[in-house]
Protein backbone atom coordinates (compact mmCIF):
# COMPACT_ATOMS: atom_id res chain seq x y z
CA UNK A 1 0.00 0.00 0.00
CA UNK A 2 1.26 3.52 -0.70
CA UNK A 3 2.23 5.64 2.31
CA UNK A 4 -1.00 7.41 3.33
CA UNK A 5 0.55 10.75 4.32
CA UNK A 6 2.64 10.94 1.17
CA UNK A 7 -0.35 10.00 -0.96
CA UNK A 8 -2.47 12.65 0.78
CA UNK A 9 0.14 15.30 0.00
CA UNK A 10 0.15 14.34 -3.67
CA UNK A 11 -3.66 14.23 -3.80
CA UNK A 12 -3.82 17.78 -2.45
CA UNK A 13 -1.24 18.90 -5.00
CA UNK A 14 -3.25 17.35 -7.85
CA UNK A 15 -6.44 19.07 -6.69
CA UNK A 16 -4.73 22.47 -6.48
CA UNK A 17 -3.25 22.08 -9.97
CA UNK A 18 -6.70 21.25 -11.31
CA UNK A 19 -8.09 24.50 -9.88
CA UNK A 20 -5.76 26.96 -11.58
CA UNK A 21 -3.47 26.95 -14.65
CA UNK A 22 -1.05 29.30 -12.84
CA UNK A 23 0.37 26.49 -10.69
CA UNK A 24 2.74 23.65 -11.51
CA UNK A 25 4.58 21.14 -9.34
CA UNK A 26 7.89 19.32 -9.23
CA UNK A 27 8.45 16.06 -7.40
CA UNK A 28 12.03 16.10 -6.20
CA UNK A 29 14.23 13.28 -4.93
CA UNK A 30 17.08 15.05 -3.09
CA UNK A 31 18.24 17.60 -5.68
CA UNK A 32 16.96 15.72 -8.73
CA UNK A 33 13.55 16.36 -10.28
CA UNK A 34 11.79 13.02 -10.78
CA UNK A 35 8.54 14.32 -12.24
CA UNK A 36 7.09 17.68 -13.23
CA UNK A 37 3.38 18.37 -13.54
CA UNK A 38 2.40 21.30 -15.72
CA UNK A 39 0.12 22.23 -18.55
CA UNK A 40 1.40 22.27 -22.14
CA UNK A 41 2.93 23.86 -24.05
CA UNK A 42 6.28 23.75 -22.29
CA UNK A 43 9.95 23.47 -23.33
CA UNK A 44 11.56 20.06 -23.44
CA UNK A 45 12.73 18.80 -20.07
CA UNK A 46 15.40 16.28 -19.08
CA UNK A 47 12.94 14.63 -16.69
CA UNK A 48 9.45 13.14 -16.96
CA UNK A 49 6.53 15.54 -17.42
CA UNK A 50 2.81 14.87 -16.95
CA UNK A 51 -0.14 17.18 -17.56
CA UNK A 52 -2.27 17.78 -14.43
CA UNK A 53 -5.18 15.68 -15.74
CA UNK A 54 -2.92 12.61 -16.11
CA UNK A 55 -1.41 13.17 -12.68
CA UNK A 56 -4.89 13.39 -11.20
CA UNK A 57 -5.94 10.17 -12.93
CA UNK A 58 -2.80 8.44 -11.64
CA UNK A 59 -3.66 9.37 -8.04
CA UNK A 60 -7.37 8.61 -8.38
CA UNK A 61 -6.35 5.13 -9.54
CA UNK A 62 -4.22 4.78 -6.41
CA UNK A 63 -7.24 5.76 -4.32
CA UNK A 64 -9.44 3.13 -5.96
CA UNK A 65 -6.99 0.26 -6.16
CA UNK A 66 -4.47 0.82 -3.39
CA UNK A 67 -1.61 1.00 -5.92
CA UNK A 68 -1.18 3.30 -8.92
CA UNK A 69 -1.81 1.64 -12.22
CA UNK A 70 -0.26 1.84 -15.64
CA UNK A 71 0.25 5.59 -16.09
CA UNK A 72 3.71 5.32 -14.52
CA UNK A 73 5.98 2.33 -14.05
CA UNK A 74 5.36 0.58 -10.74
CA UNK A 75 9.05 0.46 -9.79
CA UNK A 76 9.01 4.27 -9.56
CA UNK A 77 6.08 4.45 -7.15
CA UNK A 78 8.03 4.32 -3.89
CA UNK A 79 10.43 7.02 -5.05
CA UNK A 80 7.56 9.26 -6.16
CA UNK A 81 5.80 8.88 -2.81
CA UNK A 82 9.03 9.78 -0.99
CA UNK A 83 9.62 12.90 -3.07
CA UNK A 84 9.50 16.46 -1.83
CA UNK A 85 6.80 18.48 -3.60
CA UNK A 86 7.68 21.97 -4.84
CA UNK A 87 4.85 24.13 -6.15
CA UNK A 88 5.71 26.44 -9.03
CA UNK A 89 3.91 29.62 -10.07
CA UNK A 90 3.47 31.91 -13.03
CA UNK A 91 1.31 34.84 -14.14
CA UNK A 92 1.48 36.57 -10.78
CA UNK A 93 0.64 33.55 -8.64
CA UNK A 94 2.44 32.94 -5.34
CA UNK A 95 2.67 30.16 -2.77
CA UNK A 96 2.33 31.47 0.79
CA UNK A 97 3.36 29.58 3.95
CA UNK A 98 1.29 26.48 4.59
CA UNK A 99 0.85 25.76 0.86
CA UNK A 100 -1.74 28.50 0.42
CA UNK A 101 -1.79 29.39 -3.28
CA UNK A 102 -2.58 33.01 -4.15
CA UNK A 103 -3.25 34.34 -7.65
CA UNK A 104 -4.80 37.48 -9.14
CA UNK A 105 -8.38 37.46 -10.45
CA UNK A 106 -9.41 40.84 -11.82
CA UNK A 107 -8.91 43.31 -8.99
CA UNK A 108 -8.78 40.65 -6.27
CA UNK A 109 -6.56 37.91 -4.97
CA UNK A 110 -7.95 34.39 -4.78
CA UNK A 111 -6.48 32.10 -2.12
CA UNK A 112 -6.64 28.29 -2.31
CA UNK A 113 -5.69 25.56 0.14
CA UNK A 114 -6.34 21.84 -0.33
CA UNK A 115 -7.21 19.46 2.52
CA UNK A 116 -7.25 15.68 2.23
CA UNK A 117 -10.80 15.20 3.51
CA UNK A 118 -14.12 14.74 1.69
CA UNK A 119 -16.40 17.76 1.43
CA UNK A 120 -19.03 16.38 3.82
CA UNK A 121 -16.40 16.48 6.60
CA UNK A 122 -15.16 19.94 5.67
CA UNK A 123 -18.45 21.75 5.09
CA UNK A 124 -19.52 22.03 8.79
CA UNK A 125 -16.12 23.47 9.72
CA UNK A 126 -16.31 26.02 6.90
CA UNK A 127 -19.85 26.93 7.94
CA UNK A 128 -18.70 27.52 11.51
CA UNK A 129 -15.79 29.68 10.29
CA UNK A 130 -18.19 31.78 8.20
CA UNK A 131 -20.45 32.23 11.23
CA UNK A 132 -17.42 33.53 13.16
CA UNK A 133 -16.92 36.18 10.47
CA UNK A 134 -14.54 34.58 7.98
CA UNK A 135 -15.00 36.12 4.54
CA UNK A 136 -17.70 38.57 3.50
CA UNK A 137 -21.11 37.04 2.65
CA UNK A 138 -22.15 40.27 0.88
CA UNK A 139 -19.25 40.10 -1.58
CA UNK A 140 -19.29 37.07 -3.96
CA UNK A 141 -15.50 37.26 -4.36
CA UNK A 142 -14.91 37.13 -0.59
CA UNK A 143 -17.09 34.16 0.38
CA UNK A 144 -15.31 31.20 1.97
CA UNK A 145 -15.88 28.54 -0.68
CA UNK A 146 -15.39 24.85 -1.35
CA UNK A 147 -14.29 23.07 -4.52
CA UNK A 148 -14.76 19.31 -4.55
CA UNK A 149 -12.32 16.77 -6.00
CA UNK A 150 -14.35 13.70 -5.07
CA UNK A 151 -12.15 11.27 -7.01
CA UNK A 152 -9.19 12.32 -4.83
CA UNK A 153 -11.15 12.71 -1.57
CA UNK A 154 -9.82 16.27 -1.44
CA UNK A 155 -11.60 19.55 -0.77
CA UNK A 156 -10.07 22.83 -1.92
CA UNK A 157 -10.86 25.84 0.26
CA UNK A 158 -11.07 29.23 -1.45
CA UNK A 159 -11.27 32.81 -0.22
CA UNK A 160 -10.91 36.02 -2.22
CA UNK A 161 -9.72 39.38 -0.95
CA UNK A 162 -8.88 42.82 -2.20
CA UNK A 163 -5.28 43.13 -3.36
CA UNK A 164 -3.93 44.45 -0.08
CA UNK A 165 -1.23 42.63 1.84
CA UNK A 166 -3.08 42.82 5.15
CA UNK A 167 -6.27 41.38 3.59
CA UNK A 168 -4.30 38.61 1.92
CA UNK A 169 -2.58 37.68 5.16
CA UNK A 170 -5.94 37.47 6.93
CA UNK A 171 -7.37 35.24 4.17
CA UNK A 172 -4.40 32.88 4.26
CA UNK A 173 -4.71 32.62 8.04
CA UNK A 174 -8.43 31.81 7.77
CA UNK A 175 -7.69 28.97 5.35
CA UNK A 176 -4.86 27.62 7.49
CA UNK A 177 -7.13 27.69 10.54
CA UNK A 178 -9.87 25.76 8.73
CA UNK A 179 -7.29 23.24 7.51
CA UNK A 180 -6.06 22.78 11.08
CA UNK A 181 -9.60 22.14 12.32
CA UNK A 182 -10.10 19.58 9.55
CA UNK A 183 -6.84 17.85 10.53
CA UNK A 184 -7.86 17.77 14.20
CA UNK A 185 -11.24 16.28 13.29
CA UNK A 186 -9.56 13.60 11.14
CA UNK A 187 -7.10 12.74 13.92
CA UNK A 188 -9.87 12.49 16.53
CA UNK A 189 -11.81 10.11 14.26
CA UNK A 190 -8.72 7.97 13.77
CA UNK A 191 -8.22 7.79 17.54
CA UNK A 192 -11.86 6.83 18.02
CA UNK A 193 -11.56 4.10 15.39
CA UNK A 194 -8.48 2.66 17.12
CA UNK A 195 -10.28 2.77 20.48
CA UNK A 196 -13.21 0.87 18.99
CA UNK A 197 -10.96 -1.66 17.26
CA UNK A 198 -7.62 -1.81 19.13
CA UNK A 199 -6.17 -4.46 16.84
CA UNK A 200 -6.43 -2.06 13.89
CA UNK A 201 -3.96 0.32 15.56
CA UNK A 202 -1.22 -2.28 16.04
CA UNK A 203 1.61 -2.71 13.58
CA UNK A 204 2.85 -6.16 12.72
Amino acid sequence: MPDRDALARLRCTAALLACTPTLSARLRWDDRVVLEILRPPHPERDHAVLPPCWFRAFLADAMRNGMPGELLERERIERILACAVDLGTRQGAEVLPGDVARFPVGGTWMHLLAVSSPVEDVRPIVRAAAERGAGDPDDPMQVLGLHVAADLEVTVLSLGTHQRIEDSGDAAEVLRDVAMQVAIQRFERQLAAVADHPAAGRED
